[in-house]
């Protein structure tokens, strides 16, 4: 429910209309009276001047209103739509997640004397008790970014794409000596000013429901969850890209934590290639076409989520270095590394259990902005930090309440910087060194967008500060080989042909031992694949480092098994039918 509130300022805060209070209170009651209890106040310009917000805000509380989020606090910024569409989304969420954390809160804390601390969407740590809807919108995936920043700074390489793939859904992020947040973005239609880590979701997990919607293939965005789960959880299941993988060989079953059914993945798989087969122009498919199609269809979907991060923000994926995690990354990862053109790979030991590891070393923090739009050319180092030790102070009481003392704690900011009568703004490092910031936001601009605006004047339209607590390292994990494991092979499909490829278990493997592709390696929560063109190497610090071989060195396929694969060999890959189709 939304009502109209009579008042106005004008784009400096100047006030054109005075807030009439009578109005306000007639609105504000009929809201009350239909059972509302949580409120979002939007008003014009109000982030440059609160004040009617603020007393809207009394007028409500006076009313009874249990929640009342004023945009000017939640939002600063000049974007009304976006302001409102934030506080909105605050108003909606937080009741619900406070009402949830106090109680779990009080099951885990109670008589222990710990504090609940919970993951935001920029990669921080808060209080349970103070955290707010919109900080948590993307909580979960966020713990694998701070997990891929710590693999970054462990192994020396400031370039990283993080891939991971869970049940539902892939989540890829960058690490360019930092990681890479958004201060404006969109979910679910929903635009949100909240400082987000840039992370782009496709509907491609290892539960993503394979169908055919009578013209094309399609994976996801629908799925099967975990219950019934895929197909071969043996629950009646749909087709998913889990059973793909099983059926070209990409799991082993008898390291899989539950026992796999193996003929329920073929019926789902002869129920979709009947389907399929109904169109004219798919009357020729077999089976393993179909499976090699969809596992296809899957690596494109991946990445190109991969793309937007990259390629799409002006950073070139190739001189970045793929890092899979969750449990179905390990799976398909040197595939979409061709795909992308990609030659270097990270498969670190505990890949299946990264995000939980990352929320495990993320930092306390707080941040805080001041909105300005102001040219450039007319600011001063004075002021400039007025501003940036007026949301120090801010930050540091904050991060002290945490208990973190001020010794321990570290800034970084933002500055955001838009051609002067443009919309589009970037940030840039707020440091010491404005004389630089015009030459950096160009440079910026230039690779995301192509071309500069040669002389025309910037402005700042905000200043952007973080505190923190101090950084954790991310452990090595201690490598013992285990030599009286057995060694065995697997059924797999390479190059359109079943072969029987080696299946090691990563504890086996000794520091320096190189493996040839195609190979299956299984670790404790992750399975994956060196496909045939790669090579992996075996570190001191339990992670395999996975590169295109180099040339010169032979690769050969495996011994071909006697037995056909699904209905037979494979024909040219379904891209190609596709392409027929077109």
């Amino acid at each position: 429910q939304s009502v109209g509130i009579v008042e106005r300022l004008d784009a400096n805060g100047n006030v054109l209309i005075a807030l009439d209070e009578n109005q306000a209170q007639e609105e504000l009651r009929s809201i009350w009276d239909s059972g509302i209890r949580s409120l979002a106040i939007c008003l014009l310009h109000a982030y440059k001047n609160p004040e009617h917000e603020l007393r809207l805000a009394q007028i409500a509380s006076s009313i009874g209103f249990s929640w009342v989020f004023c945009s000017s606090r939640v939002a600063p910024v000049i974007r009304a739509v976006s302001r409102g569409e934030t506080t909105l989304v605050d108003a909606y969420l937080t009741p619900v997640v406070r009402k949830y954390l106090a109680g779990l809160s009080h099951q885990i804390c109670q008589n222990t004397g710990s504090k609940l601390r919970v993951m935001t969407s920029s990669g921080g740590l808060i209080d349970g008790a103070e955290a707010s809807g919109k900080e948590l919108v993307l909580s979960g995936p966020a713990g694998g970014a701070v997990a891929l920043q710590a693999i970054s700074k462990q192994v020396g390489t400031p370039k990283l794409i993080g891939l991971d793939m869970g049940g539902t859904s892939t989540d890829v992020c960058r690490i360019d000596g930092r990681l890479q947040l958004e201060h404006e973005t969109v979910k679910a239609g929903i635009r949100m000013t909240v400082p987000t880590l840039a992370i782009h979701t496709v509907a491609s997990g290892g539960g993503s429901i394979c169908w055919f919607d009578g013209v094309q293939l399609r994976v996801g965005p629908k799925s099967a969850g975990s219950e019934p789960g895929p197909a071969c959880y043996g629950q009646g299941g749909p087709l998913t890209i889990t059973d793909l993988n099983l059926l070209q060989g990409r799991i082993d079953p008898q390291a899989f934590p539950i026992p796999l059914n193996l003929q329920a993945a073929h019926d789902r798989l002869a129920e979709l290639l009947e389907q399929v087969r109904c169109n004219p122009l798919f009357d020729s498919m077999d089976a393993d076409k179909l499976v090699s199609g969809l596992r296809q269809i899957a690596n494109e979907q991946m990445a190109s989520a991969v793309r937007a991060i990259s390629t799409e923000q002006g950073a070139d994926p190739r001189e970045h270095v793929l890092v899979g995690f969750g449990g179905a990354a390990g799976q398909h990862i040197c595939q979409i590394a061709e795909d992308l053109d990609m030659d270097r790979i990270i498969d670190h030991p505990e890949a299946g259990l990264l995000s939980a590891l990352g929320m495990g070393l993320a930092q306390v923090k707080r941040s805080a902005i001041h909105p300005l739009y102001a040219p450039l050319d007319g600011l001063d180092a004075e002021r400039l930090g007025q501003i940036r030790n007026k949301l120090r102070d801010q930050i540091r009481l904050e991060l002290q309440a945490e208990g973190v003392a001020c010794e321990d704690q570290s800034f970084w900011g933002q500055v955001e910087l838009r051609y002067i009568g443009t919309e589009g703004s970037l940030r840039i490092l707020w440091d010491d060194h404005p004389e630089t910031w015009v030459s950096r936001f160009e440079t910026k601009y230039r690779d995301k967008f192509g071309v500069t605006r040669a002389s025309h004047p910037l402005e700042i339209t905000s200043l952007w500060l973080e505190g923190s607590s101090p950084e954790h390292s991310l452990e090595p994990v201690a490598m013992t080989q285990d030599e009286s494991l057995p060694q065995r092979s697997i059924s797999m499909v390479v190059e359109n042909q079943r072969v029987d490829a080696p299946c090691i278990d990563r504890r086996a493997l000794a520091i320096g031992q190189v493996i040839s592709g195609p190979a299956l390696v299984q670790s404790s929560g992750s399975t994956t694949i060196i496909d045939l063109g790669w090579q992996a190497t075996m570190r001191s610090d339990g992670s395999l480092w996975i590169e295109r071989a180099k040339h010169g060195v032979e690769q050969t396929i495996p011994k071909t098994r006697s037995e056909p694969s699904f209905e037979g060999g494979f024909d040219p890959i379904l891209r190609e039918v596709i392409a027929q189709r077109i």
